[in-house]
């Protein structure tokens, strides 16, 4: 790991910590949050769906609003163009008339949007998900405001309270949310009153400000989530384990994770099956592709039949990193992420736990070394014609 990560990932108290895998859980505390903010709420997310959710989310910003709730959301512009294809049309327009309705009765919505053409065309943009108010609580999660992540997908946000809240929010205004002066008083003198119980590191990366000319296809800066965990892979000693949608990672952190492996650490992959992935299984391909290398390498794969989208990884039980990174070329060159670090032992048997049933589920189908035979016919074609574009897939 390399000073630039050292130095970031500081520690912050905390004074309460909730895990959360169930998501009609997490949903109660997201809604309560609202419900009971005096002064302001800033949340940010990747897109924003016109089901369920999404309806009753942006009513419930719209009340908060109209009683006096300083409401700041942001959302990525490209994510919520992405989201269109869970959409039909009428259902694209009516989340954009309440958004829309929302910001004409005085509330602050953004769209987060790369400077440049080319981010556009490639899918960078802002992939990390906070909600926090005055109230000094934060939801720190890895889904998004659809049935999608709170009916299908499998997640994993937390709940905390305390110092680390403050840290949240400076990421607002890392991310361009003008955030009010008053606002980060206010919380500040809440949350140093708070009891510490504990601490969480926090790490941010945004690769989107990369000054490089030709920013994703070159990046001039190291990304310091990416290092990081390259620096934990090596230092494991017994086992990997981690959750992501899709799992086709940046090179580095492959061959990272095939070292490993290749020492004598159990490295255990849980991501998602290409039919819980809607329409098309292009983004699942490149994953697909890689299945014979891992698998020849001793790695355990399993695809969730159900869809994962969580972003957990536990080494040697000693160590839980969640947030909003996949493992994804997305997460390394083009997506503004955030993860947490936590040596909780509480938290840590947790997240254990949560690995065995992952593993004992029946949703959850193990891959074998003839998975690459087992493709459809009409899956074979589309890779050959997508393998060239992996990267941006």
């Amino acid at each position: 790991m390399n000073q630039a990560s050292e130095r970031v990932a500081d520690a912050y108290a905390i004074s309460r910590l909730v895990p959360l895998y169930d998501q009609q859980t997490e949903w109660e505390y997201r809604m309560r949050m609202i419900e009971e903010a005096q002064r302001f709420l800033y949340a940010s997310t990747y897109f924003i769906q016109h089901d369920r959710y999404g309806r009753e989310y942006v009513d419930a910003l719209l009340k908060a609003h109209e009683r006096g709730v300083s409401i700041h959301l942001l959302i990525d512009g490209f994510g919520q163009i992405l989201a269109g294809n869970l959409m039909t049309q009428k259902e694209k327009e009516s989340i954009k008339q309440a958004l829309a309705a929302l910001t004409t009765a005085g509330g602050n919505v953004t769209f987060y949007r790369c400077a440049t053409t080319l981010q556009r065309l490639l899918g960078s943009g802002m992939h990390i998900k906070i909600q926090l108010s005055e109230r000094g609580g934060a939801l720190f999660s890895s889904g998004n405001i659809s049935a999608t992540s709170y009916d299908k997908w499998r997640e994993f946000s937390v709940y905390v309270e305390g110092p680390i809240v403050g840290r949240l929010m400076e990421e607002f205004t890392a991310l361009g949310i003008s955030v009010d002066a008053s606002h980060t008083q206010y919380l500040h003198e809440s949350i140093v009153k708070t009891h510490a119980t504990g601490t969480l590191r926090y790490l941010s990366y945004n690769p989107t400000i990369d000054p490089h000319p030709f920013n994703p296809v070159r990046l001039k800066r190291p990304n310091i989530i990416t290092d990081y965990f390259v620096g934990a892979f090596a230092r494991a000693t017994r086992h990997i384990r981690l959750t992501s949608l899709y799992f086709k990672p940046a090179p580095v952190l492959l061959r990272s994770l095939i070292d490993a492996a290749n020492r004598g650490v159990s490295v255990e992959i849980f991501h998602s099956h290409r039919d819980a992935l809607g329409a098309s299984i292009v983004p699942w391909i490149p994953s697909f592709y890689l299945y014979r290398r891992l698998t020849q390498a001793g790695i355990a794969i399993y695809e969730n039949l159900r869809g994962e989208h969580s972003k957990i990884i536990l080494i040697d039980d000693s160590t839980a990193i969640f947030g909003s990174y996949n493992f994804e070329y997305a997460a390394h060159d083009r997506l503004a992420e955030a993860i947490m670090i936590s040596e909780d032992k509480k938290l840590l048997e947790t997240i254990g736990a949560l690995f065995s049933r992952l593993r004992e589920s029946a949703e959850n189908v193990k891959v074998n070394a003839a998975a690459p035979d087992t493709l459809p016919k009409d899956g074979r074609w589309k890779i050959l014609l997508s393998w060239p574009f992996a990267r941006w897939l």
